[in-house]
C-alpha cells in the first residue's frame, strides 16, 4: 500500500470557530448526504460474519501491511470474537444499524455494540464518540453530523459505534479490569471490519483514549491504515491522575505545550475525569482517589497506571498506522490538550508516522463545530486508502 508521511513542525490553523461545547450534548444529525444502500458487515459480499480476531492471523502475510518492527512488542495479543446480534435503530434516514456482540476479550465482560452505517463502496472510517462511547458520535457532539456527511460525500463508508454497556467501553464487571483490557473490545471490532476492507478510524475525547489504548496494547496497527484523534488522548495516566506526583515533570511539560498551542495560555494541568478513568479498574481506584485528597499516590496505583498508559513501558509506541492529532486551541487551558500533544510527540519520536499536529485556532474541546472537520476529511482522503 502506498503511504505518504510528513515530517515538519506542528501547525496552528485559523478557521471560523464556535463556542465551547459540553461533553455529551446531543446534536441531531443532518439528513443530507446519507446513503440508503449502506453495506452490511454481516452479509452482502463481506465474508463470514463471525470472526475470532486474533491479531497474529494472516493479515500480516503477503500482500498485507508491513509490521511496524517495534523492538519491544511481544506476542500478538488474543482479541475477542465479533458475532452478529440482529439490527438496531439508526435514528436517521438513509442509514442502517447493525448490532454485534464482542465476546471473549481476556479480562473483561462481553458487550454489545451498535454500528450505524452510511455510505457504501469506499474505505471504512470508524468513528468513536466521547466519554464511554455509549452514543453515536453525530448524536453526541455538535457538528459531527457534518463530518459524517462530508466523509460520505468523499466516498467513504462511515461507521459510528455505540457501546451498549453501562459506562460504555471503559466500564467492566470484572474486578481486574484495566484501560488496556477494555480497549480489546474496540481492537476486536477493528479487526472484524478489516477482514476484507481498508479501515481507518477517528476517536474523540474518551474515544481517543480508547483508540490509543487499542493501538498501544492490541496490535491493531496491523489492521488500521490511518487514525485521527480529537479531544485527547491522554499520554500518561500517572501524570494526569496524579499531576506528576510520582516525581515526573508533567506540570512543566504541560505548561510548555499549552504555550505552544496558544501564546500566554495558563493551563490547569489537572484532570477532572478521575471517576471515569477509575471505571475501567473494577474494584480498584488508582486515578487520584485511593487516598485522601492531597495524599501521595500508592505505589501499586502508579505501577498499575504506568502499565496501562498509551506511552508507558508496556505500550507499543512504534506503530505502522499513520496518525494525526486535530486539537482545539482552547484545549490548552486544561490538561487534555497538552497531554494529547505529548502523546503525539512521544510516538513520533519512537518512529511512528505521526503527521504534524493540527491546532485549530480558537476551537474548544469539540472541534467538529469549530473548524476541525475539513482537516479530518483531508487526512482521510490522503491516508485512508
Amino acid at each position: 500500500m502506498r503511504r505518504t508521511t510528513c515530517v515538519i513542525v506542528g501547525l496552528i490553523v485559523g478557521i471560523g470557530c464556535g463556542d465551547d461545547d459540553a461533553l455529551g450534548v446531543d446534536a441531531g444529525p443532518s439528513d443530507a448526504a446519507t446513503a440508503a444502500d449502506a453495506p452490511s458487515f454481516a452479509d452482502g459480499g463481506r465474508e463470514d460474519a463471525a470472526l475470532t480476531a486474533d491479531a497474529s492471523d494472516e493479515r500480516d502475510g503477503g500482500g498485507g501491511r508491513e509490521d511496524a518492527g517495534n523492538e519491544d512488542a511481544g506476542p500478538a495479543p488474543m482479541l475477542g470474537e465479533v458475532l452478529p446480534a440482529g439490527s438496531c435503530s439508526a435514528g436517521v434516514p438513509g442509514a442502517r444499524c447493525e448490532r454485534y456482540e464482542v465476546r471473549g476479550c481476556p479480562g473483561t465482560n462481553d458487550v454489545f455494540v451498535n454500528l450505524r452505517i452510511r455510505g457504501s463502496g469506499g474505505p471504512t472510517v470508524l468513528l468513536g464518540s466521547g466519554t464511554g462511547g455509549g452514543s453515536f458520535l453525530a448524536d453526541s457532539s455538535a457538528g459531527a453530523d457534518r463530518l459524517v456527511a462530508d466523509l460520505v460525500a468523499a466516498g467513504f463508508t462511515v461507521v459510528e459505534r455505540a457501546w451498549d454497556n453501562r459506562g460504555g467501553w471503559m466500564a467492566t464487571t470484572e474486578s481486574t479490569g484495566t484501560v488496556a483490557t477494555q480497549a480489546c473490545r474496540l481492537a476486536s471490532l477493528v479487526a472484524f471490519l478489516a477482514r476484507d476492507d481498508v479501515v481507518c478510524a477517528h476517536g474523540h475525547s474518551g474515544g481517543s483514549l480508547e483508540l490509543s489504548a487499542a493501538l498501544a496494547f492490541h496490535d491493531i496497527d496491523r489492521s488500521l491504515t490511518a487514525a485521527s484523534f480529537s479531544g485527547g488522548p491522554i499520554h500518561d495516566l500517572t501524570d494526569v491522575c496524579w499531576r506528576g506526583d510520582d516525581g515526573g515533570d508533567w506540570q512543566m511539560t504541560c505548561e510548555r505545550h499549552a504555550r505552544d498551542m496558544m501564546s500566554g495560555c495558563s493551563p490547569t494541568c489537572l484532570t477532572r475525569q478521575f471517576a471515569r478513568i477509575n471505571a475501567a479498574y473494577g474494584e480498584a481506584n488508582p486515578c487520584g482517589g485511593r487516598d485522601a485528597a492531597g495524599s501521595d499516590p500508592a505505589a501499586e496505583d502508579l505501577l498499575l497506571l504506568d502499565a496501562d498508559s498509551p506511552t508507558g513501558e508496556r505500550a507499543r509506541t512504534t506503530l505502522a498506522t499513520t496518525l494525526q492529532l486535530v486539537i482545539g486551541q482552547r484545549e490548552c487551558r486544561g490538561d487534555l490538550g497538552p497531554s494529547a500533544v505529548e502523546w503525539a510527540a512521544r510516538l513520533r519520536a519512537a518512529g511512528t508516522p505521526v503527521l504534524p499536529d493540527i491546532v485549530v485556532e480558537g476551537a474548544p474541546h469539540n472541534v467538529f463545530a469549530s473548524g476541525g472537520n475539513p482537516f479530518i476529511v483531508q487526512f482521510m482522503r490522503e491516508h485512508c486508502r
